[in-house]
């Protein structure tokens, strides 16, 4: 398999990720810190607190490498980005594959992986009409799709959009987040590639339907935060919920109410869907 083609992140030139005057800067600094978390809570999430090995992993959008570099200690990882140059100056370890891809375009032909991981990153792809379908002809049979995601209609996400900090954003299209936000209050990333369009429950359903067992986790995700992982929040909105949440200790009551149905809750409070498919036979 090919490491791919580096002119794929032209549009990305810059490291604006390290840019510490960008309004974002704090926000994916905190995401930097935690990522050992956010890999540890996938861990979580997949099989309990079992550690998962021996294993062939494939994460897509992996930007830095910190998830890959994690499950890369007892496992084989392969690991895909669309931005060279995010890659080329993360944490990616020798032990673990880099290829510079298009998330849609995948050059995986032959191999056939035990999980494939899809972390905050589809709300960044133009996902083309086969893309769920080819991701699942690269699982095998008895194979599991993860993917977490920002919920587009979770009340939470409305007030402050998980990835600009402002209100009802959430619930615009990329299109429109381009044409009327951006020229407005980001001017210096008009042009910048990976802008987020969020997915609600409803969206995931239609795109996964007739070819995965979809399973929530959102009750063991709040259990997680609770317990202590850094890798569940930190936008500075989230945070201060916490914070509150804790202060007025009321946690002990979100945790007797959350579930991992496809009712309200999680259509319209819960901020991020965290998600695991088993593919239909």
């Amino acid at each position: 398999m090919e490491s791919g083609n580096s002119s794929l992140h032209d549009k990305d030139k810059h490291l604006y990720w390290l840019d510490e005057s960008h309004p974002n800067y704090e926000r994916w600094r905190r995401s930097r810190m935690v990522a050992e978390d956010r890999a540890k809570l996938i861990e979580i999430l997949l099989s309990g607190n079992a550690k998962i090995s021996d294993k062939l992993i494939l994460d897509i959008g992996s930007g830095i490498g910190a998830t890959a570099a994690y499950f890369s200690q007892a496992n084989s990882v392969v690991c895909t980005d669309i931005n060279y140059m995010k890659m080329q100056e993360g944490i990616i370890p020798s032990t673990v594959l880099p290829v510079c891809a298009d998330a849609n375009v995948l050059p995986m032909k032959n191999e056939m992986f035990d999980i494939i991981i899809l972390q905050d990153v589809i709300e960044h792809i133009e996902l083309s009409d086969g893309f769920f379908e080819n991701v699942g002809n690269l699982l095998k049979p008895d194979g599991i799709l993860y993917i977490s995601t920002p919920n587009r209609t979770s009340l939470l996400n409305i007030l402050s959009d998980p990835h600009w900090g402002f209100p009802l954003v959430a619930l615009m299209s990329r299109a429109r987040i381009k044409k009327f936000f951006l020229p407005v209050f980001r001017k210096q990333e008009i042009n910048r590639s990976g802008i987020a369009q969020l997915l609600s429950l409803k969206d995931l359903e239609q795109c996964t339907s007739g070819l995965y067992h979809p399973e929530l986790r959102t009750l063991a995700a709040l259990q997680a935060l609770f317990a202590g992982n850094k890798g569940v929040v930190w936008s500075d909105f989230h945070l201060f919920l916490i914070r509150l949440i804790k202060l007025v200790r009321v946690d002990s009551i979100l945790l007797s109410i959350a579930n991992n149905k496809s009712g309200i809750l999680n259509r319209y409070f819960t901020p991020t869907f965290y998600c695991i498919y088993k593919k239909l036979r």
